[in-house]
């Protein structure tokens, strides 16, 4: 068993985020958003900096928290989704089969 931390919880700052994470001897994040807006509607610039500070801090990243079916089955975004399945690889994130 992992216990995980979802990490715009703690702080909307990645970086204050993850320190709280250490300080707590907590090893494994969940990425949802950062600084206010969902991981997946951040730009590639934003991912290398967020996969810079989660692998800095000897983190593993457990999931990756996407708006995708938040709304109604019939406006669903599925750039949400094709997103989110690039940001799970990008963070090495697990993927169920």
């Amino acid at each position: 068993m992992r216990l995980s931390a979802i990490t715009d919880e703690i702080s909307p700052d990645l970086d204050s985020a993850l320190r709280a994470c250490q300080s707590m001897a907590i090893d494994t994040v969940e990425l949802r958003s950062i600084d206010g807006e969902n991981i997946v509607r951040h730009d590639d610039a934003t991912w290398r900096h967020v996969g810079s500070a989660v692998r800095a801090g000897g983190f593993r990243c457990a999931a990756v928290d996407t708006p995708f079916l938040k709304t109604a089955v019939d406006s669903v975004d599925w750039r949400d989704f094709d997103r989110g399945l690039a940001a799970a690889e990008a963070f090495d994130a697990p993927r169920s089969e």
